[in-house]
């Protein structure tokens, strides 16, 4: 996915523009038509159009240990190399969510309360209820993405985003400083909040008045199921306010952002825990919720209460497209091999009965001419190495392998690897031309991102076999069934060996990796756990069966980039908005 990189001051110059070639009233669709619940409901609208996920996978996995690509202009791969800058900023979302968080304002503080939503007094309620409820909940989603692209230290204080609870135009003062993160924090779950007061659980038809829950008052069936009925499943709902909540304690309680807080007992993680718990709720880990992307789960994805338990939010369309396999299907079935998991990557996958890879303890030994032999099942769906087979074809990817082969071509793996996971292996690219297109959607917030938080939080908080009061499970039973859908050999007995929280978290980080794998989570979490960003990314040269392995792309990182800048343009036209200790 391609970042915005639409700075604030562009923004408010926008404003100004608009302001100064306003047409009159007479075909064009002007401010007056906002009173008109179409034209309204579009300001709302620009608060999922504007999101950062849900329009294509974000391979930022690129700038860190995981991949690599084959492009020199990819932007993830120029960050990498140094590029990176408060003047190129790759995985920015400043600007993204600062236009979208206004738009929000502009519908909740000038426009929701100024139109006619329902065709009686009681469907106009429930509308003005949920969409507000939406506002709140879509203007605490844009925060925490802007918390997480530029919360940093400043001076030695954290600092986090600039507070804009009021609609801005071309008369406003945008001069207005950061806060602290810690009100930062209170300000997005102060949205939350208000947004879990005014929405669904779920959106669902009700047959019976009893159904209705009592927060919405005495309203007909029909009113009820017109207003918070099926038809809005993939709008925000009180489950996806939850899911954010959790996500956000998870980042607050990390050790980039709580540094004091890093011991059992911390209440940051405590309070990550319950809230990940409580996402949590009458949830069960899917079975097939790691193989979200294939295409017999894709084609019989139905819009119904929690997906199966695994699509907490998803896109609401399917859309026919084969763009994310031209970027990086093998070139030999004429994709663009773009990016490529690393040595350090594959390594990361455990032996096929849990143990790490290489640990003496497990019942399998490396092989030295087949070390994908014996392996997590995992592997062979995540990532394409040599001998894999693909579409129907063996991919060799050593010596020998053809426009496949390592280095071959400029399309060609510079690892040694190419990616499997995210792809649909029906997309076809003819050669005269022809390309067979597949049924694709994208993904916001997946449930096993919201369970490997929970066993994040509880291990943090109280070590492997904690439970939060009131839920049922440890990081260890969440872990354990986990890796249990994976296909690792039970009884787990490297699970059962841990005894620690350090190793426990090990394990975690490590789970999370893979679960996660090629999502866009990588490279925050590195950031958010304040582990080095510059560990050199490694491939494999395979040749008449033997392996050599070595170095294939530095990372050019240093500490301070944990904490990502603020747009320079943003910095230097507004003085009260401070920049990032080392990014000046």
């Amino acid at each position: 996915m391609k970042t915005i990189h639409l700075s604030f001051i562009a923004f408010v110059a926008l404003m100004v523009s608009c302001n100064i070639l306003e047409p009159l009233n007479d075909t064009h669709d002007t401010g007056d038509r906002l009173t008109e619940n179409t034209y309204a409901e579009g300001i709302l609208l620009n608060g999922y159009t504007l999101m950062p996920t849900g329009k294509q996978w974000n391979f930022c996995d690129v700038a860190t240990d995981d991949a690599v690509s084959n492009n020199s202009n990819n932007q993830y791969r120029l960050m990498a190399e140094g590029r990176w800058s408060a003047n190129y900023s790759p995985i920015s979302q400043w600007a993204n969510s600062m236009r979208a968080i206004n738009y929000l304002n502009k519908f909740l503080y000038t426009v929701v309360d100024n139109v006619r939503w329902g065709t009686n007094d009681a469907t106009h309620n429930l509308f003005l209820t949920r969409l507000k409820g939406e506002a709140y909940a879509l203007r605490a989603i844009h925060k925490f993405y802007a918390l997480q692209d530029v919360a940093g230290m400043v001076d030695g204080q954290l600092y986090g985003i600039q507070i804009t609870d009021k609609y801005l135009n071309e008369s406003s003062d945008y001069n207005i400083p950061r806060e602290t993160f810690a009100k930062s924090l209170e300000s997005i779950y102060a949205d939350l909040e208000a947004a879990a007061e005014r929405l669904p659980l779920v959106y669902r038809n009700v047959s019976d008045a009893s159904e209705i829950p009592s927060e919405f008052g005495d309203v007909s069936v029909a009113d009820y199921n017109q207003v918070m009925g099926d038809l809005f499943r993939q709008r925000v709902q009180r489950r996806i306010v939850l899911a954010y909540k959790a996500k956000v304690a998870l980042m607050a309680a990390s050790p980039a952002y709580n540094p004091d807080g890093q011991h059992e007992g911390d209440a940051q993680w405590e309070k990550a825990a319950q809230l990940a718990a409580e996402a949590l709720k009458d949830i069960e880990l899917s079975p097939s919720g790691n193989r979200f992307f294939e295409a017999n789960e894709v084609n019989n994805c139905p819009i119904v209460e929690n997906n199966n338990n695994e699509m907490c939010w998803r896109t609401h369309s399917i859309d026919q497209s084969s763009s994310l396999e031209k970027q990086v299907f093998p070139p030999s079935l004429n994709g663009n091999g773009d990016v490529n998991p690393t040595q350090n990557f594959v390594d990361a996958f455990p032996m096929a009965d849990g143990y790490p890879y290489g640990d003496p303890n497990s019942q399998y030994e490396v092989d030295s001419k087949n070390p994908y032999a014996n392996r997590d099942p995992r592997l062979a769906r995540t990532v394409i190495y040599n001998g894999s087979s693909f579409k129907g074809a063996t991919i060799i990817t050593g010596v020998g392998g053809g426009l496949n082969a390592k280095d071959s071509t400029e399309l060609s793996t510079r690892t040694g690897y190419y990616l499997r996971k995210l792809v649909r292996e029906d997309v076809n690219f003819n050669n005269d031309g022809v390309v067979t297109n597949q049924r694709h959607y994208w993904v916001h917030v997946r449930y096993t991102e919201i369970f490997l938080a929970y066993a994040e939080a509880a291990n943090e908080f109280g070590g492997p076999d904690y439970i939060v009061p009131g839920y049922d499970k440890s990081a260890r039973d969440v872990i354990g069934e986990i890796r249990k859908r994976a296909g690792i050999a039970q009884p787990d007995n490297y699970l059962a060996s841990i005894a620690s929280r350090d190793d426990m978290r090990t394990l975690i980080r490590n789970e999370r990796r893979l679960e996660l794998a090629f999502e866009g989570f990588r490279f925050f979490d590195l950031r958010r756990w304040n582990l080095p960003l510059n560990e050199v990314a490694r491939g494999v040269q395979i040749k008449e069966g033997n392996f050599t392995y070595m170095d294939i792309e530095p990372r050019v990182f240093e500490p301070y980039m944990i904490y990502g800048p603020l747009p320079e343009r943003d910095v230097l036209t507004f003085p009260a908005l401070k920049q990032n200790d080392g990014w000046k």
